[in-house]
């Protein structure tokens, strides 16, 4: 089967299925003119530092798609933050994972897919990300752990939200309208967890990591690199950008909001075999928030991509399947996330 004929196939198959993504934040749309192109968008999922944050990413098949998996390239960032030890801070972005081939690991088969890469990549937004770290894999509910997340917290809503909101990666615009819809459903969260106030549905306590440290300075516990927290400036920010919103008709807190709030490691072992493509017009996917819930990931899985992520990662993509990275590398002076070693 030639990789047009696949790319046509899986996206056939994912918009039937459509309604499993809309849960867990994952949203694509391809390029009218090339079908081996996509853009897709990811919304950070709930009980993880990285809820609620706009997560771009460039999708390019190859020639002998499916036999070899897609390029995929994080555009979210700001030249200098590493987010997550996955995600390479931008220009270059790389995203690190064994069935990319960017990492050793178990390797790409025919029977993965661009859900399969999607899905995977959000689920790595878990709730501990200093355990990609070398040296801090069983860090849980240490001050350290504590400590990153934090950061991590801050940048999500500086960088990830406001930033992407600000200066959306070129070519991106066309989730403009998922954007601003998905920024005034999630505001009230985004500023109860600047202020520290916490909110509905956070089980794991990130809305109250950033009280009281407004215009202190903290370093990282990895690379030791500081962090300036200007906590009110980013509220201020925020509030801005919602009352220009509330001109347009959208409601902060209301309404019908597409994006994830809470796929988490557990999200893989529902990743189903298909994607979508187009050689006529984009397609795209996209899911409804509810930062009271943590929807389980629903999707009805092929029988080959599910033997795949077992044989990966036990149904886990907080394990195998993610890049764990060399120590030798520098990071964003904000995230505190620098490459982590290998399991």
């Amino acid at each position: 089967m030639n990789h047009s004929k696949r790319l046509i196939n899986e996206q056939k198959k994912l918009l039937k299925e459509a309604k499993d993504l809309e849960s867990n934040g994952i949203y694509f749309k391809w390029d009218d003119n090339d079908i081996t192109k996509v853009k897709a968008m990811i919304i950070g999922p709930g009980d993880s530092p990285y809820y609620g944050g706009f997560y771009f990413f460039d999708v390019t098949f190859p020639a002998n798609y499916p036999m070899g998996p897609p390029k995929v390239i994080f555009k979210t960032g700001d030249n200098r933050t590493r987010i997550h030890p996955n995600l390479y801070e931008t220009p270059g972005g790389k995203v690190c994972l064994s069935i990319l081939g960017t990492w050793q690991g178990e390797p790409w088969t025919s029977s993965c897919s661009l859900r399969t890469v999607l899905v995977t990549i959000q689920s790595l937004m878990d709730a501990h990300p200093i355990r990609n770290e070398p040296g801090h894999e069983r860090e849980t509910n240490t001050p350290n752990d504590k400590q990153y997340n934090r950061i991590v917290t801050y940048d999500n809503i500086r960088m990830c939200v406001e930033l992407m909101m600000k200066q959306t990666p070129a070519g991106f615009e066309i989730f403009k309208d998922d954007l601003e819809r998905n920024f005034a459903k999630l505001f009230p969260t985004y500023t109860a967890t600047l202020k520290g106030e916490g909110f509905s549905g956070d089980n794991e306590g990130f809305g109250k990591l950033l009280a009281g440290y407004d215009g202190k300075t903290e370093s990282t516990p990895v690379w030791h690199k500081a962090c300036n927290y200007k906590i009110n400036d980013l509220i201020a920010a925020l509030e801005k950008r919602m009352v220009a919103l509330e001109k347009k008709g959208l409601k902060r807190g209301g309404g019908e909001a597409t994006g994830a709030a809470g796929a988490t490691g557990a999200a893989v072992a529902g990743a189903g075999a298909s994607s979508s493509s187009s050689s006529s017009s984009s397609s795209s996917a996209s899911a409804s928030v509810s930062k009271d819930t943590k929807p389980e990931v629903k999707a009805q899985v092929d029988s080959k991509e599910k033997t795949v992520m077992k044989k990966t990662n036990g149904g886990s993509p907080g394990k195998a399947l993610k890049r764990k990275s060399s120590s030798n590398d520098p990071m964003g002076s904000a995230s505190g996330a620098k490459k982590a070693k290998k399991n």
